[in-house]
């Protein structure tokens, strides 16, 4: 929403990203849904703006982590035969799934001392949250 205005407008846009991505697990289709995903979306942002902080990010994340009762099991399924790890179950709300798989990536780039790679664009006209996968840590703008 940050850089072509909302993209989840409604539950078809929801439910095309969700099927986008793979998402499995508890659906609700309701607008209670679509609005914990965005304030989801709200407070995964807000940890981009304090990146700089790892004390206030780490706080930010065991937070997430925490509120979302993230539990890590391993399982496959028919769509993805190899073994992987859920954070939540498949019966919790959806924005409480995709939390705990927010925190825990963020969780693990804390961890490597990746943290730099939360980077806001370096554009005047742009504040979309990037992660900058580059080999050298360079990468400044997003890629609209």
């Amino acid at each position: 929403d940050r850089v072509e205005g909302e993209q989840l407008s409604d539950q078809a846009d929801l439910n095309a990203y969700l099927d986008d991505f793979g998402w499995t697990g508890r659906r609700d289709r309701d607008d209670a849904e679509l609005e914990a995903v965005r304030a989801l979306r709200r407070r995964v942002g807000e940890i981009w703006a304090v990146a700089d902080d790892e004390e206030e990010t780490v706080r930010r994340v065991n937070a997430l982590l925490s509120d979302t009762k993230a539990a890590p099991w391993l399982t496959r399924h028919k769509e993805m035969p190899e073994w992987h790890l859920h954070l939540a179950s498949v019966d919790d709300p959806l924005a409480q799934r995709m939390g705990a798989e927010m925190a825990m990536a963020l969780a693990d780039l804390i961890r490597g001392g990746e943290l730099r790679r939360l980077k806001i664009c370096a554009a005047p006209d742009c504040d979309a949250v990037l992660t900058d996968l580059s080999r050298n840590r360079s990468r400044i703008f997003c890629d609209t």
